[in-house]
Order: structure tokens, then C-alpha cells, then sequence
């Protein structure tokens, strides 16, 4: 079963920095039954009103919108970006455990359903990433040594 084990997020709705949410549980020993293979497997987030605790969650599921049919809730993520940065992408990245390996897939959007940048990682080796801004693609999956390359000169939307 996977984990995940890691979040961020960049220039999304009130996160103008980034914002890592480390879910590893290190010396964390309050409750033992909450942690799986060094992971915290329940969690709560809390604060004030107004705080981020909504858009953190849009973020965190930010992801099945991207890699999913699933549709999403559009009006929940209006003013994307951050207001300070409109013209820069909002930056993801996922790191989940699976037993002993560990996939890192991050992105950056301009709004809700352009994605313009994507790369999958597995246990440190990159094995797919692809830039619609600088139409490169690099892709290492064995098999695939034929797949077309060419990438759209358009930004596509989901």
C-alpha cells in the first residue's frame, strides 16, 4: 500500500513559498498505532479561520484533477496562482512510499487544468519529464525507446 510521505506546494492560492508538509514520523511517539514503515498515516490540520487549511487541501488534491478523469470543482480554484506571482506557474510535488521504494511526481500549472511541466521520479532516477514551455521531453521507460517524442506547440487543457 502506498503512502504519502511528502507535500509541497509554491505560488498556489496563500502559499507564495513553498510549503512542505513532511509526513515522516521520525521521533514522533505519541501514538505509535498512527505510523506505518516510518510514516504518519493519520493526521489532523488545524488553525484559525482564514489561515490556508482549505486551500492546503485543494492543493493536496490538486493531483486528482491532473491525473485523473475525475472532475474537479473549478470554482474552488479560481485565483490560482498566488496574487503576488500571477505570471509564474503553482508548483507540486508528491513523494509517496511504496514498501521500499519511494515515486516523486511533480508539476507546475498555470491554473487548474494547464499543466506545463511533469516529471515522475522513482527512487531517485527520473524516468519521464517533459516541459510544454521548452517542448523537451525525456522519458526512460524500457520499452518505450520508440515512443514519439514530439511535443504540441500549443499548451494543451485537460
Amino acid at each position: 500500500m502506498g503512502m504519502l510521505k511528502q507535500f509541497m506546494v509554491s505560488n498556489f492560492k496563500n502559499f507564495e513559498k513553498p510549503l512542505v508538509l513532511d509526513l515522516t514520523a521520525g521521533r514522533y511517539t505519541f501514538n505509535k498505532e498512527n505510523v506505518c514503515n516510518g510514516v504518519v498515516k493519520n493526521a489532523i490540520i488545524y488553525g484559525y479561520n482564514a489561515c490556508g487549511k482549505s486551500n492546503l487541501a485543494l492543493a493536496i488534491f490538486d493531483i486528482v484533477g491532473s491525473l485523473t478523469d475525475n472532475h474537479v470543482a473549478c470554482e474552488h480554484y479560481r485565483n490560482y496562482q498566488n496574487v503576488c506571482n500571477p505570471e509564474k506557474p503553482a508548483e507540486f510535488s508528491y513523494t509517496f512510499e511504496f514498501d521500499s521504494d519511494t515515486l516523486v511526481y511533480s508539476y507546475k500549472k498555470m491554473d487548474w487544468q494547464t499543466t506545463i511541466e511533469e516529471q515522475l521520479e522513482i527512487n531517485g532516477k527520473t524516468f519521464l519529464s517533459f516541459s510544454r514551455d521548452t517542448k523537451k521531453l525525456y522519458q526512460s521507460f524500457v520499452g518505450a525507446e520508440t515512443l514519439n517524442s514530439t511535443m504540441p506547440m500549443t499548451i494543451l487543457r485537460r
